[in-house]
């Protein structure tokens, strides 16, 4: 008879324990809040696609390679003839042209760097006499650079300096800006004193 009640209460404190587990814990456990919450909408991406301008229209001019939306080129574009389907030959054309485009510019670049490097903050002299009337112009200004070799003839920066228009007819100094390509500036000082 020990036994059986040994045995009954050793069971009864194992259910105990196991229907306290069930009931009784420390975790918290959040509610299911994906019932209630509203799902984000996921941005379009829209699909482009490359199209071949095959006339002046209001897309682009004859030959022009531009970025459409798809469904604009499969439901406007293309059943109006307005263009066609890039090939792949159109598109490595179109991508060695832009890059030639671009080594041209950044060699054009360096050369007027160079040129920077020579002529920034240069003071060019000119002296003349009191009673002496003149005028000095951009060619004069030209001259003097090219015989002393800070230039060449023919040159981005020679035809900027030529087509710059400047006529100074008095004594003092005279700061010119000539600006190039990426904002690239270079400063000459012209000074005009007398004898």
């Amino acid at each position: 008879m020990h036994c059986v009640f040994f045995l009954f209460t050793l069971f009864y404190l194992l259910c105990l324990r196991q229907m306290l587990k069930g009931y009784v814990t420390h975790s918290v456990v959040k509610p299911n809040s994906a019932l209630y919450a509203v799902k984000k909408k996921k941005k379009k991406i829209p699909k482009l696609i490359n199209i071949t301008v095959s006339s002046d229209n209001e897309i682009g001019t004859k030959g022009e390679i531009k970025k459409v939306k798809l469904s604009h080129a499969f439901n406007y574009i293309i059943p109006q003839k307005l263009g066609y389907r890039s090939t792949i030959e159109e598109l490595v054309e179109k991508e060695k042209n832009e890059n030639t485009l671009r080594y041209i510019d950044e060699i054009k670049a360096s050369f007027i760097w160079a040129y920077m490097k020579k002529l920034n903050d240069f003071i060019i002299p000119f002296q003349f006499g009191k009673d002496e009337k003149f005028c000095v112009t951009q060619d004069n200004i030209v001259d003097y650079l090219l015989c002393r070799g800070l230039i060449r003839e023919n040159d981005d920066v020679y035809d900027k300096m030529k087509s710059k228009k400047i006529k100074l007819s008095d004594f003092g100094t005279y700061p010119i800006k000539y600006t190039f390509l990426n904002n690239i500036n270079i400063n000459v000082t012209v000074k005009i004193f007398k004898k």
